[in-house]
């Protein structure tokens, strides 16, 4: 398969980790919009919403986007403003995958989640996680 000019979608595995999926927040707490700019690892963790999948939620670790996610439960997480949040996990696979959420500013209750599989070998760092490098509209297979 061809790959694209950053290798976001090339190849042939698909072991996105789900715990991308489970710990991406939300910017309001009750009818407020408050923003993502404040969902970071410790905020994230403190809050403990992710925890609700029993399978794994016990087992998650939420570290800062400085960090690199060392394993499919370690998420790296940047956030990045007020309506942008990002997180990359590491897969089983050794390959670094990410997603990222954006709001509109215009009516928050709206928006749209984006994806991206890194080229094998990237330091899985949240902070790596932007919007010019994860723009895949769908989870990478």
């Amino acid at each position: 398969m061809v790959s694209d000019p950053l290798g976001l979608k090339a190849v042939d595995d698909s072991d996105f980790p789900n715990v991308l999926t489970w710990v991406v927040p939300s910017g309001r707490e009750g009818e407020e919009y408050v923003g993502l700019d404040s969902k970071d690892a410790a905020t994230l963790s403190a809050a403990g919403d992710f925890r609700k999948w029993p399978e794994f939620g016990e087992r998650v670790r939420l570290v800062p986007g400085d960090q690199p996610s060392t394993g499919n439960l370690v998420v790296s997480v940047n956030p990045i403003d007020r309506f942008t949040w990002a997180a990359v996990a590491l897969s089983s696979s050794g390959r670094c995958y990410a997603t990222l959420v954006r709001d509109d500013p215009a009516n928050p209750s709206n928006g749209s989640t984006f994806f991206a599989r890194f080229p094998p070998g990237t330091l899985c760092k949240g902070s790596m996680a932007t919007v010019e490098t994860v723009r895949l509209p769908d989870i990478p297979e």
